[in-house]
């Protein structure tokens, strides 16, 4: 899973001290992700033991699109 995080770093231009874990995605997703447009590719290709995981990113992302100018969308 830290995989993941390292392409979600990545492609949200994280800070180097991301923390690869729930936390630190909420703390940088309300703090570096204002007036962004995100697409999703890839959620439905991950292996069923990783829905937990799934679950909890898109929660957060959920969150922070309530709370800041964040969009997203998932391609596949």
């Amino acid at each position: 899973m830290c995989q993941i995080h390292g392409i979600i770093k990545e492609a949200l231009d994280f800070p180097e001290f991301y923390g690869a874990n729930y936390s630190a995605l909420w703390d940088c997703m309300r703090d570096y992700c204002n007036d962004m447009t995100v697409e999703i590719k890839g959620l439905a290709t991950l292996p069923p033991d990783f829905s937990d995981f799934k679950e909890a990113i898109l929660n957060i992302f959920k969150h922070t699109a309530r709370e800041n100018n964040f969009t997203y969308t998932i391609i596949s």
